[in-house]
């Protein structure tokens, strides 16, 4: 099996809990069909909850923008589910990212998904560890994020990991992570 995700640079692989493994990498430009075919997998209100609103594919421009990264100003990691028959074949499970905020240098704003049927198995939590990681790295303290007030699950994920609301304005919760809260958690 570690053959299999040594092709990645910086891959990890995760044991999920009640089984199945887990590969995380930074994201490529060839990953678009992940992230185009993993649309698939959200339901509307997952689709609404990360792009505040219901779009059902990616455009091509958004597409480039997310898989077209530098990996310091704006970073993003892939989490995919390696197919237990053949350990060669994934399927998306999640992607996160940090975009550096141009106003302040060690702030970052942060976005993570999981695909609907993986949720609530540690995948949002490994993403999130793994970006803490590469934005420390990069001098970054802190991640913030705005979450819909009523993505009840978002907002227990934000307190479970230290993170805390810092504004609520028409509809939209600002949030934020000290990374020193995620790195401990």
């Amino acid at each position: 099996m570690r053959d299999s995700i040594s092709r990645y640079p910086l891959s990890q692989r995760h044991d999920l809990p009640g089984g199945g493994c887990l590969v995380t990498r930074r994201i490529r430009r060839d990953d678009k069909k992940h992230l185009q075919s993993g649309m698939k997998d959200l339901s509307l209100q997952s689709r609404r909850y990360r792009f505040l609103s219901p779009i059902a594919e990616l455009p091509e421009a958004l597409l480039r923008h997310l898989t077209e990264v530098d990996y310091f100003n704006h970073d993003a990691w892939v989490a995919l589910l390696l197919n237990p028959d053949n350990d060669k074949d994934f399927e998306p499970a999640g992607v996160g990212r940090y975009v550096r905020s141009e106003d302040d240098s060690k702030r970052a704003e942060l976005a993570l998904l999981v695909v609907d049927a993986l949720q609530g198995r540690g995948i949002g939590k490994i993403l999130l560890k793994q970006l803490a990681k590469a934005a420390q790295s990069a001098g970054i303290t802190c991640f913030d994020g705005v979450v819909l007030g009523n993505n009840t699950p978002m907002l227990s994920f934000v307190h479970k990991l230290g993170g805390h609301k810092t504004s609520v304005e028409d509809g939209l919760v600002n949030v934020e992570f000290p990374l020193e809260n995620i790195l401990e958690a």
